[in-house]
């Protein structure tokens, strides 16, 4: 990566379109369990806010509560790989090809609708 690459991403250009959005998520891996909202999403990731404490480099199962859909999306692993008090964000790195199907299909909703 070039310099001036490496800037950009610091600077907060993302490789993927993030999309606001407030849906319910709940998640649990090595010993930390919770829930909280999905306040940011791309298909590569999420942004969650929650008083559970995480740890960068923590990975978790995620079950992210989408609207008017009864079965929630699941995320079999993702990194943690920041945190704060009050929000963290992930890096989806394992999901099955249907969930990952059915991600795709919701960041082009929010593509269309943004």
């Amino acid at each position: 990566m070039t310099v001036g690459r490496r800037h950009e991403m610091l600077m907060g250009e993302r490789e993927n379109p993030r999309f606001e959005v407030q849906w319910p998520v709940s998640f649990s891996g090595p010993g930390v369990a919770g829930g909280g909202l999905v306040s940011c999403l791309s298909i590569s990731g999420c942004t969650v806010v929650s008083e559970e404490p995480v740890t960068p480099g923590t990975f978790l199962s995620l079950h992210i509560h989408l609207p008017e859909q009864y079965v929630p999306l699941a995320i079999d692993v993702a990194e943690v790989r920041w945190a704060t008090d009050t929000q963290f964000g992930v890096e989806f790195r394992t999901l099955r090809a249907q969930e990952q199907e059915r991600l795709r299909r919701i960041v082009d909703a929010l593509k269309r609708s943004h």
